[in-house]
């Protein structure tokens, strides 16, 4: 592999998206290859061979635990407790984190999630590899255990987080902005006429995506039977993710019901408006085809950061089930009438703002960082030699 230039991606259990698009736009290079490897690879065998077994990843259980867990994890978001990286053992993760670095031998390594950036730092300095390594950054605030001394790079989606950086002791030169990283589907022009045809929508109706999660979080069962009583006059699309009940109930109710297979691209595309949890990858994608969002039931205190950060100038924040319905209604009864309605102003931002793609930025950065390591790398074997 060191024909190529090598990047090889850690990328978590819940967002994906972001070592995927990266890797998307590194592999179109002949030269380069990127390996993505995801959080699950790195486990132990138990979770894999036995808990996998008993408990399905597509379970109600595992569902309900993994909002558990994630929310667990955000009562931290704001604590970074200090290891002693000389005295951590390389065991389970830390040592599948290590052999994969050997195995790949990248020119640098990618850490996308929070719990893969310690290992990824003990891969690196326990190993012989003369390897850069960098942070991508996956949501719009950044969990403070990412912020590490030991980390080469940063690259973040805005200038708030490069300042808090700053603050934490990192150097600036070493921040570089960039959008969140979205796959290459995201930036495909679909006309509306397009997405309501595939979508088999009402052509005489406007249309609302009410985006559950990766999941299907619970929460949404009573908005969508709120909305069933509101009797709305439009086309209501649920992603109901790996929630079965909450498909049911939607179904029932008759609205257009899908699970985790769903075009989002289709239905962001067919929408007026979208409303969501604190789903990053959606609310990006919405964000970059110009549509209003709500966003509503953050879980835990990074993704109420993640809402409150985005409700400055680029969604709703919305509070509970009965604010969501009110403004919904009168969204939908303005736009309708073609009145002007209380989020022009966000809107108007989103049609002036300039659609940048993180991915290729990030990859000609990271492209840009190898050619100048190897550079140098050279430079001091000359000057070694004389």
């Amino acid at each position: 592999m060191r024909c190529k230039k090598t990047i090889l991606i850690l990328s978590g259990k819940y967002n994906k998206e972001v070592g995927e698009s990266i890797k998307e736009v590194f592999n179109q290079n002949k030269t380069c290859l990127a390996i993505d490897v995801n959080h699950r690879e790195l486990e132990n065998g138990f979770k894999s061979k036995f808990l996998d077994v008993i408990f399905p990843l597509d379970s109600t259980f595992r569902r309900k635990w993994r909002k558990l867990y994630r929310k667990i994890l955000a009562m931290f978001h704001d604590r970074n407790k200090k290891l002693n990286l000389k005295k951590t053992k390389l065991l389970g993760i830390n040592r599948k984190t290590k052999n994969a670095l050997n195995r790949y031998n990248p020119d640098i390594l990618v850490v996308t999630s929070t719990p893969l950036l310690t290992p990824a730092i003990l891969a690196v300095q326990r190993s012989e590899i003369p390897v850069k390594l960098c942070v991508v950054g996956d949501s719009f605030v950044i969990h403070q255990k990412m912020i590490n001394n030991n980390v080469d790079y940063y690259f973040v989606d805005n200038y708030d987080l490069r300042t808090k950086l700053v603050e934490n002791n990192i150097v600036e030169e070493k921040i570089f902005i960039a959008p969140l990283p979205l796959t290459q589907k995201a930036f495909e022009e679909i006309s509306v006429e397009d997405a309501y045809k595939k979508l088999a929508l009402n052509d005489d109706k406007k249309t609302i995506l009410i985006n559950t999660g990766s999941d299907g979080d619970d929460c949404f069962i009573e908005v969508v039977n709120q909305i069933a009583k509101a009797t709305l006059q439009a086309n209501i699309i649920v992603a109901c993710g790996k929630n079965t009940a909450l498909m049911t109930i939607v179904k029932n109710n008759g609205f257009f019901a899908y699970n985790d297979t769903i075009n989002m691209e289709m239905a962001i595309s067919a929408s007026d408006l979208i409303i969501s949890c604190s789903d990053n990858k959606v609310i990006a994608q919405s964000l970059l085809k110009q549509k209003l969002v709500f966003g509503i039931f953050p879980n835990g205190k990074k993704e109420e950061l993640e809402l409150d950060y985005l409700s400055t100038d680029s969604i709703v924040r919305i509070t509970d089930t009965q604010d969501l319905i009110e403004k919904t209604v009168n969204y939908l009864t303005d736009i309708e009438a073609g009145n002007s309605t209380d989020y022009d102003s966000i809107l108007e931002l989103l049609r002036d703002k300039e659609n940048e793609n993180g991915a290729k930025i990030i990859c000609n950065k990271l492209m840009e960082i190898i050619e100048n390591t190897g550079a140098e790398k050279e430079a001091a074997v000359v000057v070694e030699e004389e």
